[in-house]
């Protein structure tokens, strides 16, 4: 399959900005949760809106939503792979990419991207930014 995204030739700092702006973000279903830092990191880093404009503003409409679509990692996986964007080993995940991974203390599965720093998976988090270790993703897609 062909890639439909292309990163910004400054995506890294462009990353680094929006990872920035969320660092304080309190979260907030439909506007700072899991999905939707992910979806808003990958825009940040290519222009391109990677899942239609979403509509939840409480869990319950997130897992109606994302139910709807197989759960939030078939979710995730769909878009990926409507985008083109290739599966790949997590020993060979590179900064920005699209992760699902285990999230929080309760262990939920997520979305999250690699960290400029390479080694962890962030994700919103009830304040700010979450970072879980790569080593625990599940999934990781090219971005």
């Amino acid at each position: 399959m062909r890639k439909l995204l292309e990163r910004w030739p400054d995506w890294d700092v462009r990353l680094q900005h929006y990872l920035e702006f969320c660092r304080d973000e309190v979260f907030a279903w439909g506007v700072h949760d899991c999905a939707s830092f992910a979806i808003d990191a990958i825009e940040v880093m290519t222009g391109k809106r990677v899942f239609p404009a979403h509509s939840w503003k409480t869990k319950e409409d997130a897992e109606a939503t994302l139910g709807e679509l197989g759960g939030i990692e078939r979710a995730i996986t769909r878009c990926a792979e409507a985008f083109g964007m290739q599966e790949k080993d997590i020993m060979r995940a590179n900064r920005g990419d699209l992760c699902i991974a285990p999230l929080g203390r309760a262990g939920e599965i997520g979305a999250g991207i690699v960290g400029l720093d390479g080694q962890f998976v962030l994700s919103a988090a009830p304040r700010g930014i979450a970072a879980v270790p790569l080593a625990t993703a599940l999934r990781v897609f090219e971005v």
